[in-house]
């Protein structure tokens, strides 16, 4: 067996079991929504507030799961959902915001629903960076309560001055050689945005993006490995040229 269904394998296994717990708490069907749109807005000291915007289609009202990163979360709120707010709670190893969706008419839909939150740590800023000044940078969603989302997206706004450097996982991969992930850069004010458009989730997928960052301002000791490449090549140019001469 190769490493990459090795891999696959597992996280199948790690996503059936995640399931499995959350089974008893969430309802057999699950609610489905017309669209998902997830905005994370980073600070540079790697801290982000999120906002989450759900509309959801025809149904009961139901308790559903927002997958967060932290147990640790700042100034909770939501907005049109006719609940209490979204309390924080642990399901197998995973974070989430639980809200109650209120019920839908067939003949209407239930509205757009706001929750944000803040939190720290989003990304790791302190310490040092990686090669050229890279932070790394992860986003991932499961849908563990929606049976169906029509519409998903998710961005993430950079720091003022900071740009994308490498992708480096994507899911879910394109699905043939030379397809383009459904990822792109936009300009979101002064600030670079990575956006993830999809459609058509289901109860169990998952996104997840996987990248490095780093602010737009180069390097000084960057900047001085290139100035002492570019001397050592004028120098060694040089000499070779005279040795030609004599």
């Amino acid at each position: 067996m190769s490493a990459g269904a090795g891999t696959g394998k597992r996280a199948l296994a790690a996503a059936a079991a995640l399931l499995l717990v959350l089974g008893a708490a969430l309802p057999a069907r699950g609610r489905e929504l017309s669209r998902y749109e997830e905005t994370v807005t980073l600070a540079a000291d790697g801290s982000a507030r999120v906002r989450v915007l759900l509309e959801p289609r025809p149904g009961a009202a139901a308790p559903v799961l927002i997958p967060v990163r932290s147990a640790i979360l700042r100034d909770v709120r939501a907005k049109g959902a006719g609940s209490p707010a979204p309390r924080s709670v642990a399901r197998g190893n995973g974070q989430f915001l639980e809200i109650v969706l209120p019920p839908a008419p067939e003949a209407g839909a239930a509205g757009t629903i706001e929750v944000t939150y803040a939190m720290d740590g989003y990304f790791k800023a302190g310490g040092r960076p990686g090669p050229f000044g890279n932070r790394r940078l992860d986003y991932r969603f499961v849908s563990v309560s929606f049976a169906a989302i029509d519409r998903f997206s998710a961005s993430l706004v950079l720091p003022q001055g900071w740009v994308f450097n490498a992708i480096g996982r994507f899911v879910p991969a394109p699905e043939k050689e030379g397809m383009v992930a459904p990822f792109t850069i936009v300009r979101a004010g002064q600030r670079l945005a990575g956006r993830i458009g999809l459609s058509g989730l289901g109860l169990g997928d998952e996104v997840a993006l996987s990248c490095t960052v780093r602010h737009g301002r180069r390097s000084p000791w960057l900047i001085f490995l290139l100035a002492a490449l570019a001397a050592a090549y004028l120098v060694f140019f040089r000499d070779v040229l005279r040795g030609k001469g004599a």
